[in-house]
């Protein structure tokens, strides 16, 4: 059962916390100097890399909300890989 106001389109785009976080983890090390392939977050975090590349691209164009003021960049948001 859908949550009140989500259409199909919500519906289809909804991911798993894990895939989220996984994703997260993804862009955070792409933008530190402790850059990780998303095969080797998916072999810990137990998801398909797959499935990290369809969460990416769902938050890649919030990136420059999702990090903290505070983080320190080795690649500049613009410079992240684009999904």
């Amino acid at each position: 059962m859908s949550s009140p106001g989500a259409g199909p389109s919500k519906a289809r785009n909804r991911r798993s916390p894990i895939s989220v976080a996984a994703a997260a983890i993804y862009m955070a090390s792409q933008a530190s100097d402790q850059k990780r392939s998303q095969k080797e977050i998916g072999d810990i975090a137990g998801v398909a890399d797959v499935t990290i590349r369809q969460s990416y691209k769902l938050i890649y164009p919030r990136a420059n909300e999702l990090f903290p003021a505070d983080f320190k960049f080795q690649t500049r948001v613009e410079d992240l890989p684009p999904p």
